[in-house]
Order: structure tokens, then sequence, then C-alpha cells
């Protein structure tokens, strides 16, 4: 079983999924910023996974990959109900 981590808002937390991402998806991270209290840098937090432009397939044939599909239905479904428990926790702040 693989692990995900997965960076939405500044919080970061794992998803585990059987398959690998799908290779359309890329790496990539956000700008360095510091943790106003630590004076930190937090580059690490901001490593996320983006799903690029739909391809000439998607746009011509409307055709749409199954494991893309579920691998971002998956991501959207852990970030809301993540930041919906993030909510009320202060450590951060």
């Amino acid at each position: 079983m693989r692990s995900m981590i997965i960076i939405a808002d500044g919080y970061k937390f794992q998803v585990k999924k059987d398959a690998t991402p799908p290779s359309t998806w890329r790496r990539c991270f956000a700008p360095v910023r510091y943790d106003p209290y630590t004076f930190k840098k937090i580059q690490d937090w901001y490593e996320f996974f983006y799903e690029p432009e739909p391809d000439i397939l998607d746009q011509k044939w409307g055709y749409v990959n199954r494991e893309r599909k579920a691998w971002k239905e998956a991501f959207w479904d852990v970030r809301q109900q993540t930041l919906r428990e993030l909510i009320d926790m202060s450590d951060f702040f």
C-alpha cells in the first residue's frame, strides 16, 4: 500500500491508496514562507500534487481517465474532511 502526502492550505496529511498516482500528475512546490511565530521555513509544507489541463483526448472526445478521476475525487474528499477537522486546532497559529 502506497502513501501519498498531500498539502492543502498549509496542512499536511497522508492519503493511502493501493494505486500509484496517475502519470499526468506532477510534483511542485510553492514559494518559501516563514512561520510568523517560530520564523522557520515551511517550504516542505507546500508540497502538493496538481492535475494539469485536460489533454487533447479530453477536449475532443470527452474521455475521462477513471484512475485520474478517482484520485481527484479522493483528493477533494480527504481535503474537505481534514480541513473540517483542523479548523478547531490552534497549534499552527
